[in-house]
């Protein structure tokens, strides 16, 4: 199979297996034959991380790690590793790469991978958890403690140790004691406590130990669900049509203005999410159509129109991306519903028979598709920022025009209290640019 790279990669792959320096920790001695397959693995391994299988990706690497010694190797091992959720394990590797030296006639692609790691473990160790484990008595004779059903030292007891985001098992037992157990779900960078006391038997029995059930050992990959609430603000610019025809163009009701959206919703698959979304609008006045009004007006009469515009809206939206906690991107694409209101008042000069001022009221409701993307960056483990760009197209369905006098007409293109035939709709755009503010908990 044919596996293609960018060319930095092949150089560093190329240069790693043919032995162009020596670097690491000893090792066995390496023949020509394993020095290929390193070549062989390293490069699946990388095709891999790329392509999202990260599993697949760090067992070959780790492979080609075991044959022939190379940052290379040991930096696309960590990445996969913290993608993983493996971030203990991942610190690690990015420390070994750090403290090895080299040395001056080492080849660039062995400092390009340094230099990464470098880069990369700063923000890698932010999100390392930390669990701190409490037993009592703490002095009991023959204590064990296991995290995931794994035996560790009881010297950690009482003090921060470094743990996987996800769900951690934490058991102690001690002889003449009845086993102690408690389950924590820890996000990253949060810092757990675990409290664990141990109750006397009334007998005692030696050696009694509570394993933790198969079904229910922790995993590296932290949940598959996670929650968010956002509120976005931001600027609207509607354009487009109400009805086809001249003088209905959007910008003869209403101009732009500001908007405010609020927002919950679900992460799922790591990559994937789903909100309900209210959104508001008040928009500025515009420039109204002109109003027939020649069967009322002599030569020197005139009309002076003042609006007010608002509109809201309701819809789902569909989310892929970078997952939430993480800088990125991420796009958008969402349904919904949209009433606008055009409450406008006229003055009279001279006065008519409604007098000097009439209210006319314009509304209109549809169905939009809304489509943008913006992008993500995380200020705290529970709260992170983005800005956004999308557009809503849509067509509206009703129409209703209310007048406070009976001899107002409506504006062009409109009939009283009933929207125009079907071949007359036309569409409209609403364009919303902003910022947003979400509170993320659960998977990042």
């Amino acid at each position: 199979m044919k596996v293609t790279l960018r060319k930095n990669t092949l150089l560093a792959l190329g240069l790693v297996c043919a032995g162009l320096s020596t670097w690491g920790r000893p090792s066995v001695a390496q023949s020509a034959a394993d020095k290929a397959t390193a070549r062989n693995l390293a490069t699946e391994g990388i095709e891999l991380f790329r392509e999202g299988r990260y599993s697949d990706a760090l067992d070959r690497l780790q492979r080609a790690e075991a044959l022939f010694s190379a940052p290379v190797h040991l930096l696309y091992i960590a990445r996969a590793q913290a993608e993983l959720g493996l971030l203990v394990e991942a610190s690690e590797t990015y420390k070994w790469l750090l403290r090895a030296d080299i040395g001056p006639d080492a080849p660039d692609a062995f400092r390009e991978a340094v230099r990464a790691a470098e880069a990369e473990a700063p923000a890698l160790e932010t999100r390392i958890p930390a669990l701190r484990i409490l037993v009592k008595p703490s002095d009991a004779a023959g204590l064990k403690l296991t995290i995931d059903g794994n035996e560790v030292s009881t010297a950690i007891i009482g003090v921060e140790r470094p743990a996987n985001p996800g769900r951690r098992v934490v058991v102690a037992t001690a002889p003449g004691f009845s086993p102690a157990r408690q389950v924590v779900e820890l996000a990253e960078g949060e810092q757990g406590v675990v409290e664990l006391q141990l109750t006397p038997l009334e007998s005692e029995q030696p050696g009694a130990t509570l394993p933790p059930p198969s079904d229910e050992r922790a995993t590296a990959v932290p949940p598959n669900i996670g929650l968010f609430a956002g509120l976005r603000l931001g600027a609207a610019f509607p354009t487009g049509k109400i009805v086809a025809g001249e003088d209905t163009a959007m910008s003869d009701y209403v101009g732009p203005g500001g908007m405010l959206e609020l927002s919950v919703g679900a992460t799922f698959a790591r990559y994937f999410g789903a909100k309900l979304f209210l959104q508001g609008l008040l928009l500025s006045p515009a420039k109204s159509p002109r109003l027939a009004f020649e069967r009322v007006y002599d030569e020197t009469g005139s009309v002076a129109v003042e609006s007010n515009t608002s509109g809201r809206a309701i819809g789902l939206a569909a989310i892929a991306g970078t997952p939430p906690g993480r800088i990125g991107g991420y796009g958008e694409l969402g349904l919904l519903y949209e009433w606008v209101a055009v409450d406008r008042e006229l003055r009279f000069t001279p006065a008519q028979p409604c007098g000097e001022r009439a209210r006319q009221t314009l509304r209109f409701s549809g169905p939009s598709l809304r489509v943008g993307g913006g992008a993500r960056l995380p200020v705290h483990r529970l709260v992170q920022l983005s800005v956004f760009a999308n557009a809503a197209f849509g067509v509206f369905r009703n129409a209703e025009v209310d007048s406070g006098c009976d001899f107002l007409p409506a504006p062009p293109g409109l009939t009283q209290l009933e929207f125009p035939e079907g071949d007359r709709r036309a569409g409209h755009q609403m364009i919303l640019v902003g910022v947003e503010g979400e509170l993320i908990y659960g998977l990042r």
